[in-house]
C-alpha cells in the first residue's frame, strides 16, 4: 500500500471543503483567543448531521517520548467502511494507515492548532481512495492539547472500495463520503 500527502494550515480556504468549513468555523469561534475550546464546549451535536458519521474524536495520553491517541468516538460511517468500531481502542491498532494517522496526530499536537491533510492511498485491487481530513485540537484547561476531534471526506470512494474491506456498503446518499449510493 502507497500514499501521498499534502499537509496545510486549515484556516486556509483554498483546501479546506465545505463540508468541513463549519466544524472548522465552529472551532474557531469557540477558541477565540485561546490554544483551542475545551471538548464541553465543541459539542458534535452543534456540528451539521451529514458529517457526523466520517467524524472521529480522540483522546491524546501524554507518555515518555510521545503520546497515545485513543479513540473517544468513531463515526457511524467509518464502521460501516473499516467493519470495526474503533471506540476505546489505540489509533495504531486501526487497520488501514495507522502509522500516517498516528503522525498527523502528533502533527497537531506539536503544531498546536488545526491541520488538514489530504491523502490518496492506494489499496487492495488498485484501488486509490483519495481523502481529506481536518483534524481539530481541543484543551480542557487552555494550555495541553487533551483531545483531537478529525473528521475525514472521501473525494473518491465507491462501494467497491467497500468491498475490499469486505463490509458493508455505504449509506445511500452519503455525499460527503464522495458515493452516490448504491
Amino acid at each position: 500500500m502507497t500514499h501521498g500527502e499534502l499537509i496545510v494550515e486549515a484556516a486556509d480556504d483554498r483546501w479546506v471543503s465545505a463540508e468541513m468549513r463549519a466544524a472548522r468555523d465552529r472551532w474557531k469561534h469557540l477558541a477565540g483567543d485561546r490554544l483551542a475550546p475545551a471538548w464541553g464546549e465543541f459539542a458534535l451535536a452543534d456540528l451539521p448531521t451529514r458529517i457526523l458519521p466520517w467524524s472521529v474524536v480522540v483522546n491524546v495520553i501524554p507518555g515518555d517520548g510521545g503520546a497515545d491517541f485513543i479513540y473517544r468516538y468513531w463515526g457511524g460511517e467509518r464502521i460501516r467502511l473499516l467493519g470495526q468500531d474503533m471506540t476505546g481502542k489505540p489509533v495504531r491498532e486501526l487497520p488501514v494507515m495507522p502509522a500516517t494517522v498516528y503522525q498527523q496526530y502528533m502533527e497537531v499536537l506539536q503544531q498546536r492548532r488545526p491541520l488538514y491533510f489530504s491523502h490518496e492511498h492506494q489499496v487492495e485491487g488498485g484501488l486509490r481512495p483519495c481523502f481529506e481530513s481536518l483534524r481539530l485540537p481541543l484543551s480542557s484547561y487552555g494550555e495541553t492539547i487533551d483531545m483531537i476531534y478529525a473528521v475525514t471526506r472521501f473525494t473518491e470512494l465507491t462501494a467497491g472500495h467497500y468491498d475490499v474491506f469486505g463490509n458493508q456498503g455505504p449509506l445511500v446518499g452519503n455525499e460527503i463520503g464522495g458515493i452516490d449510493g448504491r
